[in-house]
């Protein structure tokens, strides 16, 4: 379960990093602009984690739990 969590690090990292990488910054408002970004996705996976704890309720249920291990699997291969 605990491996969920890690991953869902690496998601919001990768994530976090796809849109910095695209996205156009100005030396003005760089700063801020990386700041927003990365308010916003870290919310998005803040929701993600609370989901992912609600859906397994913490390693208890093991059928949500394979299922998310599925979903990992699977975003973290590509």
């Amino acid at each position: 379960h605990e491996q969920g969590h890690f991953n869902i690090g690496l998601l919001f990292a990768r994530t976090f990093l796809q849109r910095v990488n695209n996205t156009v910054f100005f030396r003005q408002n760089y700063e801020a602009r990386i700041a927003e970004i990365f308010n916003e996705e870290l919310e998005k996976f803040r929701l993600l984690e609370m989901k992912y704890d609600k859906e397994t309720d913490h390693f208890i249920n093991r059928t949500e739990q394979q299922k998310w291990d599925a979903y990992f699997k699977k975003a973290l291969a590509g």
